[in-house]
């Protein structure tokens, strides 16, 4: 991730999946989701402490805008381990260190807006702030976290009519529980497509891991994966080769899970893209699209307590113009 100015910010596409862990075929809404996620900031309970309680994610607003049928949240990181905050004076060159407490811990925030009418089934597309430690990981597993921590409040909060209208004993239409998931999988930038497609592809990894055993007579190395190496025909059509790519790897995700892809760029620089097999998403934002806001004014700072009202005008502008802009 480029090094964040005050004034400038990458703005990341993705699309938020909505799916669910059960094998109940209904999905909830988004709108349903956000109630959860707003009711639960609002109660100051929508937080994930991490690795001893050194690390905390947390939303701190949620807000939805029913004219322009988005929603923004504003995710935070709170970690004990960050280095304290230093500044110097311009003039005389006098550095301060800003001594954190021991209940403090250095903060990073970062806008992520959502459609809410979904572009296709159960997939939004939504725009992520790009800020160091807040990546689209970090923030789809605290959303699922705090689903996690509804359900087992109250399991029937996500639930459905059951299919064959079975009754309870008085009467009403029995009802089964299920249990939401959301994902962020990153759109692939333009200049990865192009490169896929006018480089030279070097080669194609599957993995597959398994459970570990003993590998030979080794008293201490264990098996745990396996790879799959594949080419590519050279008298194929290049054009739109990473979807070609992804459109036959993807029939095998209950086998591989992880892939990369090796290759060359037109100006002879190698690349590894790391992907996952299900989805096609690049593991690293070096891959995913951006677009990027500048002159910013006022200047961001690292954190803030409340959604930041010109980044988040910024940020809705962006999305009614789609991932072309």
């Amino acid at each position: 991730m480029a090094p964040m100015r005050a004034d400038e910010r990458r703005i990341y596409y993705y699309d938020l999946m909505i799916g669910k862990r059960e094998k109940s075929s209904h999905v909830p809404t988004l709108r349903e989701l956000f109630d959860l996620w707003q009711e639960r900031t609002q109660a100051k309970n929508a937080f994930h402490v991490l690795q001893d309680e050194k690390v905390i994610y947390q939303i701190n607003d949620a807000r939805l805008n029913n004219t322009q049928d988005k929603i923004t949240l504003l995710i935070s990181v709170i970690d004990k381990l960050m280095p304290d905050a230093a500044y110097a004076d311009m003039q005389t060159r006098v550095t301060t260190v800003m001594k954190k407490t021991a209940q403090q811990g250095g903060n990073l925030s970062a806008h992520l807006v959502i459609n809410i009418d979904p572009y296709k089934t159960n997939t939004h597309l939504c725009l992520l702030e790009g800020v160091r430690r807040l990546n689209a990981t970090s923030i789809y597993r605290l959303l699922n976290r705090l689903i996690r921590d509804a359900h087992q409040t109250d399991n029937m909060r996500f639930s459905y009519p059951d299919p064959g209208g079975a009754k309870t004993r008085d009467g009403a239409p029995k009802r089964h529980s299920y249990l939401p998931l959301v994902r962020l999988n990153g759109h692939p930038s333009p200049t990865l497509i192009r490169d896929l497609e006018n480089g030279h592809i070097r080669n194609i990894k599957l993995t597959k891991t398994k459970e570990a055993t003993a590998f030979s007579d080794s008293e201490f190395l264990t098996e745990e994966s396996y790879e799959l190496t594949l080419g590519i025909k050279p008298e194929v059509d290049r054009k739109g080769l990473f979807a070609k790519i992804l459109g036959a790897v993807t029939k095998h995700k209950d086998d591989y899970k992880t892939g990369r892809i090796a290759f060359t760029d037109q100006n002879r620089n190698n690349h590894n893209l790391e992907f996952d097999v299900e989805t096609g998403e690049p593991a690293s934002e070096d891959f995913i699209k951006y677009t990027t806001l500048r002159k910013i004014n006022p200047p961001l700072a690292d954190a803030s307590p409340t959604i930041v009202g010109h980044m988040e005008a910024e940020m809705l502008a962006l999305l009614a113009v789609g991932p072309g802009a």
